[in-house]
């Protein structure tokens, strides 16, 4: 349908996308002003204000005003009509001046919601879907796929000043989280740059707040997982090392982080170091071999620790296939795989080992000669509850939730981060409230375990034993794949709380199994008492848990000026594409690094760091400036 005044439409989507075809064949952006779907539409060319735009005879006056159709009694009948429209672009009228100042508008009508973004180095025509993703979601402006490509041209050279002139507020922000959280745990370190002596280059960086500290020493699982990540800056190149645990309510608990130059030795092992001085009594460091976790001395780090290297058995799947047999493993070999690492006695163990040479005996011991790097395996021997962990699922996962971050600079990475940390425990801590109102005494993912075991157990057939006192021995029925299969002889101590059982299920989640419960709930044993769980899933393990009071981290009047170099640069791996470059060419390559003509940025042989911070400093310094004074008005 055609774009006209009082022409009716049948919907308000048919009246939008008539809109949006009709800027679209011209190539035109435009802005939304208000859009209520049951009031109004309004809308206007980008390059006109937001306000008062009618008033200026100059200004581009190709605007739509839409409202709703109502019938004699008032009621709306679902279709549109338009009030107002003018279709021409007059901005067109001045193209030279357009063309030239067109690229300006279109960035200061998006530049509230772009602020501090800075798109990959590698996917530029990714990055112009997010351009006009966040443009659509924060200020409602539609940009064409042309002039967001434009606009991650100009964030992308704009954005060295802003990178660099980040690390100049390091130090301050540092020496602040210091002042605001005594207790935690804040580690900058710098060396001295080699093409500028009188400078300090920066080197890594450790955050480990007091209120985590506090939540591992009272409530959470006695394994951290860990995993690092790499930054999709296209500027400088970090690498993030993050630990992570779980709580009672199976809840992710980021413990500390780190931000180094390098994925190497010895950042993993400093990094291990201060894990070890922070969070003492982990039963297990869960990991993949990445660079540096598979050397002597993070193994012995580990082991000083008193605690037990795993490895996730996902990712010993992965170097199965790639560096073991190298071949392809079946869905139903991973299927056995996985098994093997859930079992919970040593009898089960041998049986999903025999099932797996059966399907395949050479992953089966590829498997079986290293079972002692299994996370699994070592809970088995130490007969310690692993709450259900043997992946680093936790760390990886983690990973996902900084996404975002990951392409900002690094003060906005590190605000970003404790931002996280910070929102995160104070939700944990309202839920803790909310539940104790509700009269709970676990937390809710174990209510509803609780919940779900009491249905199953009530269908299972207890035969009593044995009674005296509060000891209880009886034989319940146990199913073997959802099939009746033989009975279990299991003791439960209504007393001292402790059950033994043939299936090992208390031993490995701290929780009751469905053969205990039977008893309990035959027995009339209050199946509702929390002291059959173990003390991680109570509602007060939980609430004192994030009952550490959060400081206060405002920028406020903290940010000073203080000079340090960002890291070196390193190019990325990889032949570059001359050929591309010298048949497409009818101008010759310029370096953007160094200037010179005849190679691009990617082959450049100087040091690009120091080009990069000579050319861009004095604009860095600017911005540093700035963004101090902001923090004190």
């Amino acid at each position: 349908m055609r774009l006209a005044v009082s022409e009716i439409f049948p919907s308000y989507n048919a009246l939008q996308t008539a809109w949006f075809s009709h800027n679209q064949v011209l190539e035109k952006n435009y802005r939304i002003l208000e859009n209520k779907s049951g009031k109004c539409f309004r809308a206007n060319c980008i390059s006109a204000p937001e306000r008062n735009w009618k008033q200026n005879e100059t200004i581009c006056q190709c605007h739509i005003n839409a409202r709703p159709v109502k019938n004699s009694d008032g009621c709306l009948t679902g279709e549109w009509k338009i009030c107002s429209f003018h279709g021409v672009h007059t901005c067109s009228d001045y193209e030279s001046t357009r063309k030239r100042n067109y690229k300006c508008s279109v960035l200061n009508a998006v530049s509230p919601s772009l602020s501090g973004y800075v798109p990959n180095r590698k996917k530029r025509i990714g990055a112009a879907q997010q351009v006009r993703e966040i443009a659509q979601r924060s200020n409602g402006i539609h940009l064409t796929k042309s002039h967001a490509y434009k606009v991650v041209t100009a964030k992308r050279r704009d954005g060295i000043e802003v990178h660099i002139g980040q690390y100049f507020l390091l130090t301050s922000y540092f020496q602040h989280l210091k002042r605001a959280d005594p207790e935690g745990s804040f580690i900058l370190e710098t060396q001295h740059s080699l093409w500028q002596s009188e400078f300090r280059q920066f080197q890594r960086c450790y955050v480990a707040f007091s209120f985590a500290k506090y939540a591992w020493s009272v409530g959470s699982i006695r394994v951290v997982t860990s995993d690092g990540t790499f930054t999709t800056s296209p500027v400088f190149n970090h690498i993030i090392l993050l630990a992570v645990t779980h709580d009672g309510n199976n809840q992710l608990v980021l413990l500390a982080y780190a931000i180094c130059d390098i994925e190497n030795e010895s950042n993993w092992t400093w990094f291990g170091e201060q894990i070890g001085k922070d969070f003492e009594g982990a039963t297990a460091f869960v990991a993949d071999f990445d660079k540096g976790i598979q050397s002597h001395a993070f193994q012995s780090l580990v082991r000083s620790m008193g605690a037990k290297f795993g490895r996730c058995v996902r990712h010993m799947i992965a170097n199965a296939r790639d560096h073991g047999v190298k071949r392809k493993i079946p869905d139903s070999v991973s299927t056995a795989v996985y098994a093997l690492a859930k079992c919970r006695t040593k009898g089960a163990y041998q049986t999903s080992l025999q099932y797996l040479e059966h399907l395949d005996k050479d992953i089966a011991d590829w498997f079986h000669e290293r079972k002692e790097q299994f996370a699994a395996y070592l809970f088995l021997l130490e007969g310690k509850p692993r709450f259900g962990k043997q992946l680093n699922n936790a760390a990886e996962q983690m990973n996902s939730v900084i996404e975002e971050l990951r392409q900002q600079p690094i003060l906005d990475l590190l605000v970003g981060l404790s931002q996280w940390m910070i929102k995160k425990f104070v939700k944990h801590s309202n839920l803790s409230k909310q539940w104790a109102q509700e009269g709970l005494t676990l937390t809710a993912f174990a209510q509803t375990k609780h919940l779900s075991c009491m249905q199953e157990a009530s269908r299972r057939s207890v035969l009593i034993t044995y009674h005296e006192g509060t000891l209880w021995r009886a034989q319940v029925a146990h199913l073997h794949n959802n099939t009746p299969g033989s009975r279990l002889d299991v003791e439960v101590n209504a007393g001292t709380f402790q059950i033994q059982c043939p299936c090992q299920y208390q031993n490995e989640y701290g929780r009751p199994c469905i053969h205990a419960m039977a008893i309990i709930i035959h027995a009339k044993l209050e199946p509702n008492d929390n002291r059959w769980y173990n003390s991680l899933y109570h509602l007060v393990t939980y609430s004192q848990m994030y009952s550490w009071p959060i400081p206060s981290i405002s920028l406020l009047g903290n940010l000073m000026l203080e000079e340090l170099l960002p890291p070196e640069h390193k190019v990325r791996g990889g032949r570059p594409k001359k050929k591309r470059y010298e048949s497409s060419s009818a101008r010759p390559m310029t370096c953007r690094a160094c200037g010179i003509v005849g190679h691009t940025q990617l082959t450049c042989q100087k040091p690009s760091t120091q080009i990069r911070y000579l050319n861009h400093r004095q604009q860095a310094l600017q911005y540093a400036e700035s963004e101090a004074k902001m923090s004190v008005m």
